[in-house]
């Protein structure tokens, strides 16, 4: 009986699924800042680097989306984009140099996403329009990549089976955006994560999510010289059932060597960044996280 009750509750507001239109686009503001301690190159076209112990990234993007069964492909376009920055200190000037630069790169640019209609975010293509000539501006546009992805992190949230809460936590499948390690050779180990409803008010349904794992860079776990990392990751959202998309949702995650590693013998310094991403409704307003 109490699983009818649950269900009852979750058919009168409507599933929790993601409604994307080729003809209606949602909109969102995504502000996300990334701490690496140890430093985190960023490079210019030319000969010049500069190292950021703390990077923010603040985008604005419009999208929407063709459905096609299950899984929809998503066009977002980066209408505002802005980072900021902590340096290493004596490069202040070439990192605001740099950020300046590579966020005149992304405006205009698209972000092609493969998604599920439970919300998870299966592929991630950045179209910038610009031809990458040299092995440079490839590192360039991989290092962009990772900090997008990091804003994107709020997004990806799987919901309930079929869009009904029965009641209790579910497993997020695969390798949350939250819980992926801002590497170009992708995240490969073991994590698990899961979500569930903490209430639901007037069609909004509120959801809390809680990870951790063990993971190493691809390529480098294939090699078997893989530095293991482990990641915990936290958040909280609300879907609007009515409209199909995200109100609110916001992240956060944290990376620390393994003990077994020689890294975490040398330096306990931990990577962590938080994310969020409020929708933007039809009169410009932000929905933005509430406290509660």
């Amino acid at each position: 009986m109490l699983w009818f009750a649950w269900m009852s509750v979750a058919m009168a507001n409507g599933p929790m699924v993601w409604k994307w239109s080729p003809t209606a686009s949602v909109s969102y503001h995504l502000e996300t800042v990334v701490d690496t301690p140890r430093g985190r190159r960023w490079y210019a076209e030319e000969n010049e680097s500069a190292r950021a112990t703390k990077q923010m990234l603040l985008m604005d993007i419009t999208c929407v989306g063709e459905p096609k069964g299950k899984k929809a492909t998503v066009s977002c376009d980066l209408t505002s984009v802005e980072f900021r920055g902590a340096a290493v200190p004596g490069e202040e000037e070439t990192l605001a140099a740099i950020m300046a630069h590579d966020a005149k790169r992304l405006q205009g640019s698209k972000l092609i996403l493969g998604v599920r209609n439970d919300g998870r975010i299966l592929s991630m293509d950045l179209d910038s329009g610009v031809p990458l000539k040299t092995s440079r501006s490839g590192q360039i546009m991989g290092g962009l990549r990772q900090m997008i992805e990091r804003a994107m992190a709020p997004l990806d949230v799987q919901l309930p089976k079929d869009g009904v809460d029965k009641g209790k936590a579910w497993k997020h499948k695969g390798m949350p955006l939250s819980m992926k390690l801002m590497t170009d050779q992708g995240t490969s180990g073991s994590v698990s994560m899961k979500h569930r409803v903490t209430r639901t008010e007037g069609g909004v349904v509120r959801l809390e999510s809680t990870g951790r794992g063990t993971v190493a860079e691809g390529a480098m776990m294939e090699q078997g010289t893989s530095t293991m990392m482990h990641v915990t990751g936290s958040g909280r959202a609300a879907f609007n059932t009515a409209v199909g998309a995200m109100d609110w949702s916001e992240v956060a995650g944290e990376s620390t060597y393994a003990a077994a590693n020689l890294e975490g013998i040398v330096s306990k310094q931990r990577s962590s960044f938080s994310s969020w991403a409020a929708r933007v409704d039809e009169s410009g307003n932000r929905i933005e996280p509430t406290a509660d």
